[in-house]
């Protein structure tokens, strides 16, 4: 149970980390300025008018693609090997799960190319690179929520850990505590 909430609060703290990060990204496309023309501000005004609108709209779209990604059903199921409903489930599963992850990196992808573009306009190169590397840091927020979606115990690990809890216990008095295999059947004494 405590792995459960652990990885849980990792998961949250991914998710809030990804949240900070973004609000960095926008607030300096919004109000970061640099100097221009031998003033010591006034680069920012050399940016196309959209500019920040762009990187508001590019951040709600990674917004609403990591919410449906959050909220389809988790994998790794038994009816998604077993059955023939859940073949054809994990297979919308899988591509529902690709296009989000695709939706999200390339959006990400396109918060590069909007430090590119305020680079072309005098943004300075030592300020274009913390601006990526808040972009880099949500980066890889994302993949952990990714992993901890993911990633859970296998089903086959499961299995050998039941194989060998069934194996160490030796004495008769003590295998009727632990459950049988839900795909054997074993006989029931008359």
């Amino acid at each position: 149970i405590q792995q459960a909430f652990t990885r849980r609060e990792t998961a949250l703290r991914s998710l809030v980390m990804f949240r900070s990060y973004a609000i960095s990204v926008y607030s300096a496309h919004r109000c970061w300025d640099w100097p221009a023309n031998g003033a010591t501000v006034g680069g920012r005004e050399g940016l196309p008018d959209d500019h920040c609108d762009n990187v508001r709209s590019l951040l709600t779209d990674i917004f609403k693609s990591v919410e449906a990604y959050c909220l389809l059903p988790r994998g790794g199921h038994a009816r998604y090997y077993y059955t023939i409903c859940g073949h054809r489930e994990f297979k919308e599963l899988e591509v529902a799960l690709t296009t989000q992850t695709k939706r999200v990196l390339r959006g990400i992808t396109r918060l590069f190319k909007a430090t590119e573009v305020m680079k072309v306009h005098g943004f300075p190169s030592g300020e274009a690179s913390r601006l990526n590397q808040f972009v880099q840091k949500m980066l890889t927020e994302w993949e952990l929520i990714k992993a901890m979606k993911e990633y859970r115990t296998p089903h086959a690990m499961r299995g050998v850990l039941w194989a060998a809890a069934r194996r160490l216990c030796a004495a008769d008095e003590w295998r009727p505590a632990l459950p049988a295999s839900p795909t054997v059947r074993h006989p029931q004494p008359p």
